[in-house]
C-alpha cells in the first residue's frame, strides 16, 4: 500500500509541561468546533468554600413530590444553576488561569533547562505545580 492513509486528518502536537509526553490531537478534516457552554463539572477543591457547603445543604432540604427520580432530579439541576452562578461570580475564568499558568510553567521549564540547579526556579515550579 503506498500513500497517505488518512488523507482527510490533520496532526497537532502541543507542547510538553511537567513529564516528557506532549499531547497529541488527531483531528479530521472537519474542524473541530468549541461548545458555546461548557458542560458542567463540579471540582473537588470548590469543598474548601463554605458557600458550596450552604448551596448544597441548602438545594437538599427541599422538598419535591414524586417517586424518586422526581424528586432528586430538581435537587440536582438546581444544585448544578447556583453551584455554576457561584463559581463565575466568585472564581471567576478558570480556563484563562489555567492557560496562563501553563505559560508560566512553561518559562519555568525553559530558564530550568539551562540553570537545573537554580533553587529559586525549582521552588517556583513546585508553587506553580500546586496551583
Amino acid at each position: 500500500m503506498t500513500g497517505p492513509i488518512c488523507t482527510r486528518c490533520i496532526c497537532h502536537t502541543r507542547t510538553f509541561s511537567c513529564s516528557d509526553h506532549c499531547p497529541i490531537i488527531l483531528l479530521d478534516s472537519i474542524p473541530w468546533q468549541q461548545w458555546k457552554n461548557f458542560p458542567f463539572q463540579f471540582q473537588n477543591y470548590w469543598f474548601q468554600y463554605q458557600q458550596v457547603q450552604h448551596i448544597i445543604k441548602k438545594q437538599w432540604t427541599l422538598q419535591p413530590q414524586g417517586t424518586r427520580i422526581f424528586i432528586i432530579t430538581p435537587k440536582l439541576k438546581q444544585s448544578k444553576q447556583h453551584l455554576k452562578e457561584w463559581a463565575c461570580n466568585s472564581l471567576g475564568n478558570n480556563h484563562q488561569r489555567l492557560s496562563l499558568n501553563t505559560q508560566k510553567i512553561q518559562m519555568v521549564e525553559e530558564q530550568l533547562i539551562n540553570q537545573p540547579d537554580n533553587h529559586r526556579l525549582n521552588s517556583w515550579m513546585n508553587r506553580l505545580l500546586v496551583q
